[in-house]
């Protein structure tokens, strides 16, 4: 099980480089994301969007949803307000979003989407082209300029700026579903063939154990003593592995012309999804795992690490955590939040109450 520690606010790298451990390929950010902040709560704060579905077309529309966090008697927060980002950033700029969308609301770059927990998006038609492999159309009088490059698992992201009350915008991505672009027609058919997209992840189960002993979960509460400490497990779907039809998932592998059950309509999988991808050394398709992770926050006490993770080579369906209780008895709340590589997210909240 991979742990990775605190890195604050992230700018050395973009967003989504909590999953380093499947690529080299490190771009550079300095625009707040919902990653790298403190595990604390101690006042209303975004933690996680959640896109549904996890990845579609241009033209498509999706539904994003947010999770707002706060401790117990805080005053209602204030409600997230939502913004597309329409501009493209140039490939000189160290950010992964242009500052036309990170810095004071500019109108020409910044499509509201609306005030609410929820809110929908369409997917602008040109996003393979502003955000994506497409050639974007050249300036008057300027040749045309280079195309995005993919993120580590060969995606691309429409960004979507949030905020809430007075904590800092962050952004959220929208992950866009675009052709396949730089390889060999070969390669363009067994992607096409094969790729299914992207499913949200599924936190399936927790379980909190006390003192070594089973799990202390009713419903999703749990009560322990002052300073005490508690093992925690969060599990996720089993996925999968290989071609075989009629088991509830349209793997990269099975015949989507064959294996009607289960590819006619998409059957996914929740957890670590076998996706296709174009490997640019071997100018090849090959299948790939996603990288889990796990993000942990409450209102008191502390958690022994901030995040953990499993690498795409890593079969484990679970991860582990401690929380140690605070010493002041009282109400608390715990929030787990599920993320997997391709941008797919799930969470859950768990109410504990501390006794003397």
């Amino acid at each position: 099980m991979d742990v990775l520690n605190r890195d604050g606010r992230r700018c050395a790298v973009r967003s989504r480089a909590w999953f380093a451990w499947i690529s080299a390929a490190f771009a550079v950010s300095c625009v707040p994301s919902l990653e790298g902040r403190l595990s604390t709560v101690s006042s209303p704060r975004l933690l996680a969007v959640r896109v549904t579905p996890a990845e579609a077309a241009p033209g498509a529309q999706v539904t994003l949803e947010a999770l707002v966090a706060a401790p117990p008697g805080a005053s209602e927060a204030a409600l997230p307000r939502w913004w597309r980002c329409d501009a493209r950033r140039a490939l000189s700029d160290s950010s992964s979003v242009s500052p036309r969308c990170s810095g004071a609301l500019d109108a020409s770059a910044l499509v509201p989407l609306g005030e609410g927990s929820s809110v929908t998006m369409t997917i602008p038609q040109d996003a393979c082209a502003v955000f994506g492999p497409d050639p974007p159309a050249p300036a008057p009088g300027e040749p045309a300029g280079r195309p995005v490059d993919p993120d580590p698992t060969g995606g691309y992201f429409v960004p979507v700026r949030v905020s809430i009350g007075a904590a800092p915008d962050a952004f959220a991505e929208v992950r866009v579903r675009c052709p396949l672009a730089g390889a060999p027609p070969s390669a363009v058919v067994a992607f096409n063939r094969s790729d299914r997209g992207n499913e949200n992840t599924e936190l399936s189960a927790i379980e909190a154990a006390i003192d070594g002993g089973p799990s202390r979960l009713v419903g999703d509460q749990i009560e322990l003593r002052a300073s005490a400490s508690v093992k925690l497990s969060l599990r996720w779907p089993a996925c999968a592995q290989g071609a075989a039809c009629g088991d509830g998932v349209c793997d990269p592998d099975d015949d989507a012309r064959t294996c009607v059950e289960d590819c006619s309509p998409v059957a996914r999988c929740r957890g670590a999804e076998r996706y296709v991808y174009f490997d640019r050394v071997s100018r090849s398709v090959v299948t790939r795992v996603e990288a889990m992770r796990a993000s942990f926050y409450s209102t008191a006490g502390a958690f022994r690490f901030e995040r953990v993770g499993r690498g795409e080579a890593d079969r484990e369906t679970f991860v582990e955590n401690e929380w140690t209780a605070p010493s002041a008895p009282g109400a608390y709340v715990l929030w787990f939040v599920l993320r997997d590589a391709r941008g797919g997210v799930s969470w859950r909240s768990l109410a504990a109450r501390v006794t003397p």
